[in-house]
């Protein structure tokens, strides 16, 4: 039984996915709340590069009352499309219940990875075949069936496939170091926030938006296979003091991110 009903004053949608944002955006028009879209890569840049997705996403963000972005490019871009944009990266997800002691004695290596068109995943495995001389041991996450990776092709490398949630976040809390790899600019990978919630040395791309943000516990290098082997042995090796960082890191972002979401709310009246 209805007791009553109310019209949101705001509404917000993320983006992906576009169907859902285009759907609350033309709601509004029927129940009058502010729309407020939290893009991420994709609901700035059509990752594919197809022009009429790009054209869309462009419409979305203009018509949106306010976008919620990552990062200052992608602001920039909205505002250059003609909307509204303000930067909130996204919080530290909440895994701590994950978390475990890793053995000293295992040199484990946890690539986050779900094979798409952005990630060098190539080199990062010829990095692991390097590296298996020295002990380390690569683990990789992610559906590698779908790019036609055939497991024993890469015999040094343990391909775990697309794993449940706890499975996943057990890996990921074992390991010495985490790998994540983009080469996509202004592009916040998801395994970055992760890896620094459990405390994990990160080693991903050299990419400005990743250097600008994640200042603390990580190692950056380029797409081929030396750089990435030079970063995994260089975050292993100084593991105690990025640990370190990132606890620093930490306190410094969730501060900056509270207030960020209070300026948020502000902006809309929500205080």
């Amino acid at each position: 039984m209805l007791l009553g009903w109310r019209r949101p004053s705001v509404v917000f949608a993320q983006n992906p996915s576009i169907v859902l944002t285009y759907l609350v955006m033309l709601l509004k028009y029927v129940f009058r709340y502010t729309f407020v879209t939290d893009a991420h890569y994709a609901g700035i840049i059509a990752p594919n590069g197809n022009r009429l997705l790009q054209k869309a996403l462009d419409f979305c963000n203009r018509q949106a009352d306010l976008v919620i972005v990552t990062n200052e490019e992608h602001g920039k871009h909205v505002e250059a499309v003609g909307g509204g944009a303000l930067v909130c990266e996204d919080p530290l997800p909440d895994i701590g219940r994950y978390a475990r002691h890793a053995s000293e004695q295992v040199k484990k290596v946890f690539f986050i990875c779900s094979f798409d068109v952005d990630e060098p995943y190539v080199d990062a495995f010829q990095a692991a075949k390097v590296l298996q001389e020295e002990g380390y041991v690569f683990w990789v996450s992610g559906n590698f069936g779908k790019v036609g990776i055939v497991s024993t092709d890469w015999a040094h490398v343990r391909f775990l496939g697309y794993v449940q949630e706890a499975e996943f976040y057990s890996h990921l809390a074992e390991s010495q170091v985490v790998v994540d790899l983009t080469t996509q600019e202004n592009c916040l990978v998801c395994g970055a926030y992760e890896a620094m919630a459990l405390g994990k040395p990160l080693v991903t791309s050299k990419t400005s938006a990743l250097q600008k943000y994640f200042t603390g516990g990580t190692v950056f290098v380029d797409h081929d296979p030396e750089s990435i082997a030079n970063g995994v042995r260089l975050a292993f090796e100084k593991r105690v003091e990025l640990k370190r960082q990132i606890a620093q890191w930490k306190n410094q972002i969730t501060a900056d991110n509270a207030r960020k979401i209070e300026a948020i709310r502000a902006v809309l009246n929500l205080t």
